[in-house]
């Protein structure tokens, strides 16, 4: 098998199964190579399983053989998880070396039903000692780099899932996002991420009562996202927040001629990287000749709310954080007591204070989409961010130091958003650019509408040189 199905997308192999011209034992076998050839440069597995994701792509393709039967929604199909996701009997080692030798007990509710889909665990993602950085590398995996560029990082803290489904080594990740770890890698490495509204997607007994965190999907397209999103969503009995009405996202979606379309470049106080700029620019203006409005508006309390963000997520991990010096400072990634010297700063009034900065903001942003279907924006400010730097590094953009440089957190302070990052284009460096689709509370379907009709499909193969 060839690099010919390396960039195969989730809705492309189905097909190519139901037609028996290629098999779930071909497939699996092209992943397993291609991740002997790339895996030494991007290091975006963690752990691979190959001999049992072998054994059971030889039950799928027995599957497809068979006229007795409909084969399961995603049968054949190989997916991977974040290394902070559980699959039980399995390690969990939140990227670090403290849990290294960690073995989950149980699967995170997600993982079980592409499971029970046909779905085929094959490996585990790098990420970043406990999913905090917007690199992803560690004492326990090393450096996990950017497959379109290896001196630039794959993006935080899905960096090895994101990285992984863009080189061609897994068609499917499922990651953790509560400040936007799917969303923020999947832009960097010109792949789709998908930040569901809270309670759409079942969670385990750890996160399911953090209100930032949810699970999603990361695809090579917004209709494998889509697929994916059939499989996962839905009620749940091991976590009570759970929403009862199950969605289904009917693909091809609708198109967007009608639909009113809000957006900012930069929140009201980011700088932008020009590429980066251009690539959204290009985006509207393909949504305008599709049809909708799109019309630019006003954002001056964003800078104050994501800094009240910050507040919820420092108290948050502040034992966590704590715990790991106290007893294993010997042990972490050069970043952690950067972060737990922050986490330790954090106070029951700050902690408060995050919520009634989101009830403030929300009061600002929720009359926009009122009037507006969805409201996008970028999903990174720059692609000029080093595999390695470190969280006291100088970032600048267009010449000036800047703190924030990531637009995805304020957005985790609207649960009930769904959220979706797409490609938007290449940056000037050759790394991905992306953009943000917001939908209205729990509107998935206009979401994935206007994304479908947003996204820049970006491949790494689609031409011999790279």
């Amino acid at each position: 098998m060839t690099d010919d199905h390396a960039g195969i997308t989730i809705s492309e192999a189905l097909a190519l199964f139901r037609s028996r011209k290629l098999s779930p034992v071909e497939l699996m076998q092209s992943l397993i190579d291609r991740a002997a050839k790339v895996e030494p440069v991007v290091n975006a597995l963690s752990e691979q399983h190959n001999e049992q994701a072998l054994q059971a792509a030889r039950a799928a393709e027995e599957a497809y053989g068979k006229r007795s039967c409909e084969p399961r929604a995603l049968e054949g199909i190989p997916y991977s998880v974040k290394a902070s996701v559980a699959v039980k009997d399995y390690k969990l080692t939140s990227g670090s070396l403290i849990y290294k030798d960690r073995i989950a007990t149980e699967s995170e509710p997600t993982v079980d039903r592409v499971r029970e889909a046909g779905g085929i665990f094959h490996a585990q993602n790098a990420s970043p000692e406990f999913s905090w950085a917007w690199v992803t590398y560690s004492r326990l995996y090393g450096t996990t780099r950017n497959p379109w560029n290896s001196e630039i990082t794959p993006g935080g803290s899905c960096g090895g899932s994101a990285a992984a489904v863009a080189s061609g080594t897994t068609l499917l990740s499922i990651g953790a996002d509560s400040a936007g770890s799917i969303r923020m890698p999947s832009a960097m490495c010109g792949v789709v991420g998908y930040k569901p509204p809270s309670g759409r997607n079942p969670e385990g007994t750890i996160y399911c009562d953090d209100l930032y965190n949810d699970y999603g999907p990361i695809t090579r397209s917004v209709e494998d996202a889509a697929i994916v999103q059939n499989v996962i969503s839905g009620p749940h009995p091991a976590d009570n927040n759970t929403l009862e009405t199950k969605i289904t996202l009917a693909w091809p979606p609708r198109d967007i001629r009608g639909l009113r379309l809000a957006y900012s470049f930069d929140l009201g106080f980011m700088q932008v990287a020009p590429d980066v700029r251009a690539n959204t620019e290009a985006v509207l203006d393909r949504l305008r000749a599709l049809g909708a409005t799109v019309e630019e508006v006003e954002i001056d309390w964003a800078e104050h709310a994501m800094n009240a963000a910050d507040l919820y997520g420092d108290f948050m991990a502040g034992d966590l954080y704590a715990e790991a010096m106290e007893r294993h400072a010997d042990l972490v990634t050069d970043y952690t007591p950067h972060f737990a010297a922050i986490c330790a700063k954090a106070t029951r009034a700050g902690f408060i204070e995050s919520f009634l900065e989101t009830s403030r903001a929300w009061a600002k942003f929720s009359p926009v989409l009122e009037k507006y279907d969805t409201f996008l924006c970028p999903t990174v400010a720059t692609t000029e961010v080093p595999a390695t730097m470190k969280p006291w590094d100088d970032m600048q953009i267009n010449g000036k130091s800047v703190d924030r440089w990531v637009f995805t957190l304020l957005f985790s302070m609207f649960r009930t958003c769904p959220v979706l990052a797409v490609p938007s284009g290449l940056g000037n460096n050759g790394v991905p650019t992306g953009v943000q689709v917001v939908g209205r509370k729990f509107d998935d379907v206009t979401a994935f509408r206007v994304a479908a009709a947003a996204e820049t499909k970006l491949s790494l193969f689609d031409h011999e040189a790279r």
